[in-house]
Parts: structure tokens; sequence; C-alpha cells
């Protein structure tokens, strides 16, 4: 549920912040009564200065409820005092808050959320300036008094007392004796939790509790968080990561609304069930993905979160593969094996997908939500998708990646964070240990010993030739050819 508390506040928040911080776009999911502006210009060069695409960002706040972005185009009506209010703040050295500021006292918004809140004085800007924990404080409900129903029950157990006392027949007072212990073996149970209620109120639900149907932002809270670092390319179902043709773009689209799942789960259905032969419906997974994400978030479901890491991304001067063959043979595992889990909580929607392996039936409450992920095969990306994902406990595991070069680079930081990481195609054996890395394929000597073996007895040639490349993945065969 949201937490809703009388009056709305109205926050002005610095841009840098709104970039940098997750905790931000939680708490407009769990307050209802919070509205957040933000500054387009600062917004746009603080992204600038992050190397972020500042129209993407913009899109996907404006999919956030109660997030107003403003520019000067808005600002005709009061452009005189953002005029004066700007001449007025020249102290500050900040151009961004500056203008931030003169923007909030302009529209008379009394509060602005900065990490700068220990830098300024209130008073000589004319504003309140809080920091995100301030915030927080005064969106949450009052605590009830405490003493208040401690008080009643003392008042009451007074006044017995003084009835009590004024009886004169003793087989009244026994008889009262019996019917205040049977009373008393009834309800001390519930005084006690009533008591615990008051000296232990309820608090605001954590970040990523599930909020009403209202705001759209609780489905898909992962992939947003996510899609905000613009360092690598992500996807719930908000955007196409390969294969494009008109349907899938409107399924999408229908998807990212964020408010119009029973459409998309439909545009994915006859996407994959269509029978017109330009339509790569056998070679999509990632339109079987977003189906399943789509009736998770239509059904408000609760689910647990994995991202799936593969090389999506074709870059013709540094090679690959056009089609994109390995990340959809890693998306068709994926795709099966979620639409296994979540096929018992939609037996409508999922009856009609059948697998080769029908033995298996998976039951449960919650469902599968995946997330997919871009490494592009690039350590560097990788690198960049391990610590952010290391950091999301809403994840409960990574797969990925396939190349080894890039597992044995993330393995450490994954481990560091505790999150479990298996590999479907990494087969070096020079890859750090961890607890928290598994694999589903052999090692590289697997594959190589039984060669070794035909050539030396089959063939009978004791000396071979390898030629190596300085692969990563190859140095274990390497190893294994050597005298």
């Amino acid at each position: 549920m949201i937490v809703s508390n009388s009056s709305p506040i109205n926050v002005l928040v610095d841009a840098d912040l709104l970039v940098e911080s997750d905790r931000l776009l939680s708490m407009i999911s769990s307050y209802d009564r919070l509205y957040i502006t933000v500054v387009y210009s600062c917004l746009e060069r603080v992204c600038e200065r992050n190397n972020i695409e500042v129209q993407r960002v913009i899109s996907d706040l404006n999919r956030i409820p109660r997030i107003n972005i403003i520019s000067s185009e808005d600002a005709n009506i009061y452009r005189q005092s953002l005029f004066d209010e700007i001449e007025r703040l020249k102290f500050l050295e900040n151009d961004d808050f500056r203008e931030e500021i003169a923007y909030a006292i302009a529209q008379h918004i009394g509060v602005v959320v900065t990490n700068r809140y220990n830098e300024y004085d209130d008073a000589e800007l004319g504003i309140n300036i809080l920091s995100l924990k301030q915030l927080e404080a005064r969106l949450r409900p009052k605590k009830p008094p405490r003493r208040t129903f401690l008080r009643r029950v003392k008042n009451l157990l007074r006044r017995v007392w003084h009835w009590i006392r004024s009886i004169r027949n003793p087989w009244y007072l026994i008889i009262l004796a019996f019917v205040l212990v049977g009373i008393l073996i009834f309800t001390i149970p519930w005084m006690v939790q009533q008591v615990q209620n008051i000296l232990d109120p309820a608090q605001p639900p954590p970040p990523n509790a599930t909020v009403s149907p209202a705001v759209d932002s609780y489905q898909n809270t992962d992939c947003v968080l996510l899609i905000l670092d613009k360092s690598f390319k992500t996807s719930c179902g908000e955007q196409i990561l390969l294969d494009i043709y008109d349907p899938k773009t409107q399924a999408i689209t229908a998807f990212s609304a964020g408010n119009n799942y029973p459409e998309a789960v439909k545009k994915f259905k006859d996407i994959w069930y269509n029978q017109d032969k330009n339509i790569p419906k056998d070679i999509d997974p990632e339109v079987l993905i977003y189906l399943n994400n789509s009736l998770l978030n239509r059904d408000i479901q609760d689910a647990d979160t994995i991202a799936i890491l593969v090389p999506a991304e074709y870059n013709i001067d540094k090679g690959g593969d056009p089609e994109r063959s390995l990340a959809k043979e890693l998306l068709r595992g994926v795709a099966q094996a979620q639409t296994l889990v979540n096929k018992s909580l939609f037996p409508n929607d999922l009856a009609e997908f059948t697998f080769s392996d029908n033995k298996l039936k998976l039951t449960g409450k919650k469902g599968l939500r995946v997330i997919i992920v871009d490494d592009a095969n690039d350590k560097e990306r990788a690198r960049k998708i391990a610590e952010t994902l290391g950091k999301k406990k809403e994840i409960l595991a990574v797969i990925g990646h396939y190349a080894s070069e890039l597992t044995s680079e993330v393995i450490q930081t994954y481990d560091d964070n505790k999150t479990v990481l298996i590999s479907p195609g990494s087969t070096s054996e020079d890859l750090p240990a961890s607890q928290y890395f598994f694999r589903t394929v052999p090692s590289a000597s697997t594959h190589v010993e039984p060669i070794i073996k035909f050539i030396s007895e089959k063939v009978e040639q004791p000396k071979v030739a390898v030629f190596y490349q300085g692969y990563f993945i190859l140095k274990s065969a390497k190893i294994c050819f050597s005298p």
C-alpha cells in the first residue's frame, strides 16, 4: 500500500540528486503526497556531465507519477520574479543550484532537496533546504501518543478497585473473582497485542514495497532504476534489444505506457502465435520474456527477479554476429524456464505454451520476472553492469556472462556483494574461485583431453602444432597440449 498523510508536500529536487539517487524514486512510490519538481536546464547539464542521454532520462521520469519537469518556457507568468531571484542569489557559486533555488522561490515551492543541505543557511536563501533523510522524516505519519492507552487502562483499573472495595458480601467477591479470571484469560493476549502496537507503531513501507495499481512504478521498479543507468542497455519490456519490427514496437509501446499491460499481453501473444512468415516469431525469445513480464505487471503478481546478460549489441566495426544468434540462444532457455515458473500462475494465458519436456511442472505463489541486460561482449561494460547489479538486492541472481574473459573480470564484484552468478558458457579453468559463482558447462580441459587421446592413440602423432592467439578461453586448452 501507499503511505498517505493528508496534505501534499511539493519539493524541488536538485538534478544531481535525482540522477544519482535510487532512493528518491522509491520514495515517490511509497508516499502518495510527495510531488517532485526538477528544472530541465539543470537536468540537461547534469546528464551532459555524466554522459547520459537527457531525452531518455526525461522519458523514464515522465512514466513515474507526480514528477514535474519545468523549463524557462513555463516561466512566462513568473519570469520577472525568476530573474530577480537569480540576481539576488549571485553569492551562490554553483550555477545549477542558484537556478534551482530561484525556480523554487518563484514558483512558491517551499522545500529544496539536495545533498548540499548542510552547506547553506535556510534564512539566507529564504527557503527550506532538506536532505533525503529529513524529507522522509516529514513524510512519515506522526506516531500516536505512547501513553494514551496505558493511561486509560490505569484509570479503568482504579475505578474497578474502588468498586470492589465497596462490596460487603464475601460471596459476591468470590463470584466476581471467577468472572475476572475468565475475562483475563480471554483478554490478556489481546491487551498484549495492543500494547505492542502502541510501543512499536507500524513504520512506512520499505522502498520497494508493493503499491496500489494506480501507481505503475511498482511493476517496473527494478527496470526503471536500472534504465536510469545509461552506461548499459537493459529492458523488462520497455525497449527492444534484438529484432525490431512493427508489431513488436507496438507491444513495447503498450508495455512502456505503464498502465496498459492488458494490451501489452494481447500484442505479445499475437506476435508469438502469428503465422506471418515475415515475423521471426520462432527465433525471438525476447517476445516470450516480455509477455511473461507483462502478465506479472497486469495482475500485480509477487515475483522474484533475475537478470540475464547477453551480447545483444552488434557493432559492424568490432565484428560479431549481426543476427545475434548467441544472444537469442541464451534467451530461449531463460524464456522457457520463466514460462514454466509462471505457467501455474497464469494457466489461462500460458496454457498453450508447451515445450519438449512436459514432465517438469513448477508450482508456487511467486512468479519470475526477467531483466535482459546487454553486455555487448565488452569487459568495461561488464564491470559497470556488475557494480550496478551487485548492489540491487531485489535481484535474486544473475545469469552470465557467456565469455570467460568477461566472467573473470566480474566474479569478485558479485562475490563481494554476495550475488549469485551463473555462467552458461565460461569454460576457462583460470576463473577466480567464488562461493557465489556457478556454471552449467564443463571446463575446457574436459573437451581437450579426448582430442589429445585421439591424436596420440589413433593418429599416432607424438608432436602436434597448436596455433594459440592469446584468447583467454583457449589458455586452458593450450596448457593441456603443452609438454
